[in-house]
């Protein structure tokens, strides 16, 4: 374990301080530093902790912006499966032209909150976690954006465990999310059924074995849409995504999961 956490560590500390170093962004860190109260080298360590522990801890790893902020600096990776995953996402709702968008387990906000919905007059964006930490970076990074006009994105705490899901939305985005519900099965059934009639909802979902932080595992490509189907969902693309094990540093942990992207409809 310590020989491959030194292989995880050593690229991963050269990617965050590369990022935090960068003249492009050093008005983005003082803000995030202003904001949040975290020093530069806190999000380091953040980002070396998320690196090295994500795939082994239970879901209180969450607990912390600095995890949150490590997440959204891993999304701003060249030539990581980040960057397809939020264009598949992105690519989806210009095609569906949903108005308003439910993103459940959010993280941090990614690609499409900026591309489309900001984007976008008539769209709107409720972005949902359990944990504040989220909903503070979250906030952060849209006041560094630029405050959109009322309405437009909101955060809402929401644990998954024990809130019903937000009814009504024409979008629902659970990308990494469901899994880590503590009830996976009552959670997408009840938000089927909450959700409006032919509602889009858009999936990364974990193709592999069980890790600490989920509660549920599909062992394939089937496995995953006999499942969505299960949930009352109509099935339609799907496409693996494949890591980058240059630069997403999870890879190198050795558990062998694949990215699943799913897009599916609630019947009209």
């Amino acid at each position: 374990m310590q020989k491959q956490d030194e292989l995880i560590e050593g690229p991963a500390r050269q990617a965050v301080q590369t990022f935090l170093a960068h003249p492009a962004n050093a008005t983005l860190v003082a803000h995030l530093e202003r904001t949040l109260a975290l020093s530069a080298r806190a999000i380091e360590d953040a980002y070396i902790r998320y690196s090295l522990d994500s795939m082994s801890s239970g879901n209180d790893i969450y607990d912390d912006a600095g995890i949150h902020i490590a997440m959204w600096i891993e999304y701003q990776t060249a030539g990581s499966l980040h960057v397809r995953r939020q264009q598949v996402v992105l690519d989806e709702l210009r095609r569906a032209r949903p108005q308003r968008i439910a993103d459940i387990g959010f993280g941090a906000p990614t690609r499409y909150l900026r591309d489309y919905v900001l984007a976008e007059p008539a769209v709107s964006a409720q972005l949902f976690d359990k944990y504040p930490a989220a909903l503070e970076v979250g906030r952060s990074l849209m006041q560094f954006w630029g405050d959109p006009p009322s309405g437009k994105v909101g955060f809402a705490l929401h644990d998954m465990d024990n809130d019903a899901p937000p009814p009504g939305f024409d979008c629902y985005l659970m990308l990494d999310a469901v899994e880590h519900s503590a009830h996976p099965d009552r959670y997408l059934a009840e938000a089927v059924a909450g959700a409006a009639d032919g509602a889009l909802f858009l999936f990364h979902m974990p193709i592999g074995p069980l890790i600490v932080s989920h509660t549920i595992a599909w062992s394939s490509r089937g496995d995953a849409v006999a499942w969505l189907r299960a949930g009352g969902l109509e099935v339609g693309r799907t496409e693996f995504i494949q890591p980058n094990p240059e630069v997403d540093h999870f890879a190198r942990h050795g558990v062998a999961l694949e990215d699943l992207f799913v897009v599916a409809r609630k019947p009209a």
